[in-house]
């Protein structure tokens, strides 16, 4: 991560938090047929004004019926500018955008058929009374289409009303990465998520600070040999680090249709992403180890896709987790987690 790239990060930042809440609001409406932005993802996108929760109508003045129209579109003009239309708030506006990738996450929307986003919310008391006493520490083994690459290790801690995740994980094939750990402060709530705090997200080559200041979240990147580079935006206080989130998926209540909604803050880059939820969906039997074994279900929603889905044991102890796309981690001892595991990824950074 460079500087260009923080500062592309807090533009972004700025623009996503700005209008999270409208994102539920417009896909239960759906005003209009169109491509329903939901995040922006560079490109174009922090200058066209065009936020989440605005649904995009027409390209170079030809209607828009879904995010494959809106892309074809884009994809066939080379050369010129032209004009993006779009919906927000029941006015018609319009942005001009260069040729090329505009840097938006899409949804396709249907006037008059409301989209869920996530599953309702339900008032939701997490209980973390049992990390008083000592804290809890977890290894997966991470696997790619069922090939073992790597690891993830886990540590739950309690300190007053402060609660600590603290998680290294490294894994090798497509996508791997050598180990990174990330440590996540949070004020307990009497309802809901904790209140994220800080975040540090730590590589051989530095770190990446998010910090609550008040209202403002303050981002800053420390690497080697160079001064640090900080910005600052706002910060909605629903927004959570999805892996704080991860982190006590078992501390929800495990009552099917519980459901907690919350701003998904990616500490691995500051990037935003609305509407996310975490809901209990129900109570059934899953192959673990060979075994058929009784597990809840969890489901985590991420702007009306289902992102990642945890399997607990009934002491509410991970079992599974499967991501998408091949990508799955299993409950595992230490010795199972790291067998095999080239040494360049050993833990490192935090479990030694």
């Amino acid at each position: 991560m460079n500087t260009r790239t923080i500062s592309l990060l807090f533009v972004l930042l700025l623009i996503s938090t700005a209008r999270a809440a409208d994102l539920d609001r417009v896909a239960r409406e759906a005003p209009a047929t169109g491509a329903l932005v939901t995040m922006l993802a560079g490109a174009q996108s922090a200058t066209l004004g065009i936020q989440p929760g605005d649904i995009i109508t027409h390209y170079d003045n030809q209607p828009i019926d879904s995010p494959e129209s809106l892309v074809k579109k884009v994809n066939a003009n080379k050369n010129k500018p032209v004009n993006v239309t779009f919906l927000r708030d029941g006015r018609t506006l319009v942005a001009n955008a260069k040729p090329g990738r505009l840097g938006l996450h899409l949804r396709a929307i249907e006037k008059g058929k409301p989209l869920q986003l996530r599953p309702p919310a339900t008032d939701v008391v997490f209980d973390f009374s049992s990390l008083k006493d000592a804290p809890r520490e977890t290894w997966l083994a991470f696997y790619i289409n069922n090939k073992k690459v790597g690891y993830e290790f886990h540590r739950l801690s309690l300190k007053g009303d402060e609660l600590t995740h603290e998680i290294e994980v490294a894994f090798d094939g497509e996508g791997g990465r050598d180990p990174v750990a990330i440590v996540t402060t949070a004020r307990l709530r009497d309802r809901g998520l904790p209140l994220l705090l800080r975040s540090r997200h730590i590589t051989a080559d530095g770190e990446f600070l998010i910090e609550r200041v008040d209202a403002k979240l303050k981002l800053t990147l420390r690497q080697p040999g160079k001064p640090d580079e900080t910005r600052e935006t706002t910060l909605p206080e629903a927004a959570n680090s999805d892996y704080l989130v991860a982190g006590i998926t078992g501390f929800l209540p495990l009552k099917p249709g519980a459901c907690v909604h919350y701003d998904m803050l990616n500490i691995s880059d500051g990037t935003m992403m609305n509407a996310a939820g975490m809901a209990v969906k129900a109570e059934e039997e899953i192959d673990h180890a060979g075994k058929n074994v009784k597990a809840w279900r969890i489901e985590t929603w991420s702007l009306g896709h289902i992102a990642r889905t945890t399997w607990l044991d009934t002491d509410g102890r991970e079992l599974k987790n499967v991501y998408g796309g091949g990508y799955e981690s299993r409950r595992a001892t230490k010795e199972e987690a790291l067998k095999d595991v080239p040494e360049k990824l050993k833990p490192r950074l935090l479990a030694k």
